[in-house]
């Protein structure tokens, strides 16, 4: 490592443009654009061809900064909630954070569930403020008590990323369980036609399942394609594969989709 007093302050002008880039939430730069933000600083006189040791101190200044592995879930759940869905954190166990999001429905329990959970993260504050989790740990998938699938996320990522696939699989949750529902009358109504065909007593009036039969029907069919559509059981390649996601857009601090700009933010 280069221990001159110019390369020791780039070192730390690199560590503040992490720092600013983690307030901003702003995409990691690449090894191109970091090696050509560095050789910009003429004190050094850094050569065209990337250096790999120097290149390394450079993206580890960066990421002491940054902390590409550090979730910060408040921010996380405004993201999502700003792209129009309800999102909340609750404490489930110990000083455990766990995001719920999407909308809610009623297992055969009666509990009510939301589309999807991610998680785990931890409070670093009293009273349960502060959570945060990290990229190592944190997984999200469906709300069904950790017995379907999930996915991963980057090691180094950022709160719109995060956001991102959370919505992604709250519409692919919301997917399954509408296509779920559309198939439960029709199995309620048909089980009820068979019924009042061997309880002539029950009149010839078209019966009607009701609304609790049909969750019911509906629990037992999802139970049923559970256990017999292995792929119902795995994540859907779209989410699963990080080359196939789809990157979120970026924002101003404002809100506002703009251009990608890969200058480093000024530290404050």
């Amino acid at each position: 490592m280069d221990t001159t007093k110019d390369w020791l302050n780039l070192l730390e002008l690199t560590k503040a443009w992490g720092e600013a880039s983690r307030r901003n939430d702003t995409p990691l730069p690449t090894d191109h654009e970091l090696w050509t933000w560095a050789r910009s600083h003429r004190t050094l006189d850094l050569p065209k061809q990337v250096d790999i040791d120097q290149l390394d101190d450079l993206r580890d200044a960066f990421n002491h900064g940054r902390q590409p592995h550090r979730i910060d879930m408040d921010a996380v759940i405004a993201e999502v909630t700003r792209r129009g869905h309800p999102a909340k954190i609750d404490h489930t166990g110990g000083n455990t954070a766990t995001i719920y999001a999407g909308t809610t429905h009623t297992d055969r329990n009666g509990d009510t569930q939301q589309a999807v959970a991610a998680g785990p993260g931890w409070f670093e504050a009293p009273n349960h403020r502060k959570p945060f989790a990290d990229t190592s740990e944190f997984t999200i998938g469906p709300d069904d008590d950790g017995h379907g699938w999930s996915v991963s996320v980057p090691e180094h990522t950022t709160t719109a990323e995060v956001a991102a696939l959370i919505v992604a699989t709250i519409d692919e949750v919301e997917t399954r369980r509408a296509r779920l529902a559309a198939a439960a009358p029709a199995a309620a109504g048909a089980m009820v036609w068979a019924v009042a065909a061997r309880y002539p007593e029950l009149g010839t009036a078209t019966p009607d399942p009701g609304s609790e039969l049909i969750r019911e029907v509906q629990n037992l069919i999802a139970e049923w394609l559970h256990d017999r559509l292995p792929a119902l059981r795995t994540a859907p390649a779209h989410l699963a594969d990080p080359a196939n996601r789809i990157p979120p857009p970026p924002r101003s601090r404002h809100g506002e989709r703009q251009e990608l700009s890969r200058e480093p933010e000024q530290p404050r």
